[in-house]
């Protein structure tokens, strides 16, 4: 892990690595966290990418808000993201989606939390796992980044109670997304060990099948750019780097897709 104090690597010689493909380290990390040479991070971000995943177009992945009392999606291409006040009424709504042509049925780790509190009396491990096991009986299939976009910081849910739920997750072979939020004043130190700590969260179950990017208001686009390149370049264990494209500018997107985002996610909230 990093020190306090600033490390120094040449970003050629990161890039070097990304080349060789090889594997960056917390050093080379923080020399980007740290770097406003948008030229050689986009070069880093956009050579992990190739390195990493290919050259291929981007990818397109799309999440659908849905409510049990509402009418199910029938589009093949979108991942139902189910929201239900209680244990029961989620199950329910699982159910109903078992036979229908969606991609996934998925929950948000917050809203897995909650019904864990609610059911078993708590977001602990025992909790997690009987409420977890009760939710894929009933048919589902993957959670979110929802909740763990700041590992380090305030969130709805802490970072050890996130990576508690993920892991709970990992156990039922359930389909995960890791998640970080960018901002226009982050701390370099602070996105180091939200990323160092992902890393080895991977290393350890090999359960995220990608993490997805998201833009705080006002970021620009130095600071957008650095945190795309560093997640792709740094998360070579993580298999595909997405953004949220939601509040940003088209040249924003456009600027990630070629600085090492491999697609994009979408999130749709059904009318009520």
């Amino acid at each position: 892990m990093a020190a306090d104090a600033p490390m120094t690597a040449d970003l050629h010689d990161t890039l070097g690595t990304v080349r060789e493909a090889g594997r960056l380290t917390d050093r080379d990390l923080d020399a980007m966290l740290r770097s406003d040479d948008v030229a050689v991070l986009g070069l880093i971000g956009g050579t992990a990418r190739r390195t990493l995943a290919g050259a291929g177009e981007p990818t397109r992945a799309k999440f659908v808000e849905w409510r049990p009392d509402q009418p199910i999606p029938t589009d093949e291409t979108r991942v139902i993201v189910v929201g239900a006040a209680g244990i029961e009424t989620a199950e329910h709504g699982l159910a109903q989606l078992v036979g229908a042509s969606v991609l996934g049925r998925w929950l948000d780790p917050t809203d897995l939390a909650r019904l864990a509190w609610t059911t078993d009396g708590g977001a602990r491990p025992p909790g997690v796992r009987r409420t977890l096991a009760r939710l894929v009986a009933a048919g589902l299939t993957g959670l979110t980044e929802r909740g763990g976009e700041s590992l380090t910081g305030a969130g709805s849910l802490s970072g050890d109670e996130w990576t508690g739920l993920i892991r709970e997750a990992h156990r039922h072979r359930l389909a995960t997304v890791a998640g970080l939020r960018i901002g226009p004043a982050d701390e370099p130190r602070a996105t180091l060990d939200h990323l160092a700590r992902l890393r080895a969260f991977q290393e350890e179950t090999s359960g995220f099948a990608a993490v997805c990017l998201s833009a705080e208001p006002g970021v620009g686009a130095v600071a957008w750019l650095r945190g795309v390149a560093a997640a792709r370049g740094y998360l070579d264990n993580i298999p595909s780097v997405e953004i949220d494209p939601a509040g940003l500018a088209p040249m924003l997107v456009q600027l990630a897709l070629r600085g090492g985002a491999d697609g994009l996610r979408l999130r749709q909230v059904i009318a009520r």
